[in-house]
């Protein structure tokens, strides 16, 4: 192929996602982010839509004119100190993809273990078809009433959002983001 090519004037100032990948990671690492390279991989992912899985097959493509400028903003973002969750607005928990955003608590890491005891407790009281209660009182994100009635095989298991007087507001702002993601609908009878 030569200059005059009109396939090499197409690709005349694409960028790859490799490169905007090492871009992110540079610009972190200044900002002082405690995980760059894992910060720019998951904003990288969410632009592209790609899983984990396929992510080191969509790094030597070009990116688009809109997935740069997507880019371009979930990065400036996240290197201005913004949680990477809310900068992504999803964030794995247990079995769960949740959304999050400013109006609620990001789940952490160790609330898993909480919800692994609470998943203990549900299947241990749900024989014999008791119906059996999950009250996620004081919500952060839902994460664990969800975690907890999402059991395979507990049909019988209800869900409630508690909060208190003082946590209204947030109580409603946490109520309206887990009725948006789909992976979060109640459990029917």
């Amino acid at each position: 192929m030569s200059d005059d090519d009109p396939e090499v004037a197409d690709l005349e100032g694409t960028v790859t996602w490799s490169e905007l990948l090492a871009e992110a990671t540079t610009r972190f690492e200044r900002a002082g982010l405690e995980s760059p390279a894992i910060d720019a991989r998951r904003i990288v992912e969410e632009v592209t839509g790609s899983e984990p899985s396929e992510f080191h097959r969509v790094l030597h493509t070009a990116a688009t004119a809109r997935g740069v400028a997507s880019f371009d903003r979930l990065v400036a973002r996240r290197e201005g100190g913004e949680p990477l969750q809310y900068v992504v607005g999803r964030w794995g928990f247990r079995h769960l993809d949740l959304m999050v955003d400013r109006r609620v608590l990001i789940p952490r890491p160790e609330t898993e273990v909480v919800a692994g005891l609470a998943i203990e407790e549900v299947v241990a009281r749900s024989g014999a078809g008791r119906e059996v209660v999950v009250a996620d009182l004081g919500t952060g994100s839902g994460a664990l009433g969800f975690a907890s009635t999402g059991v395979a095989g507990l049909a019988m298991a209800r869900f409630f959002v508690g909060f208190f007087v003082g946590g209204l507001l947030n109580a409603c702002f946490v109520l309206q983001v887990e009725l948006a993601s789909p992976a979060k609908r109640m459990p029917t009878k």
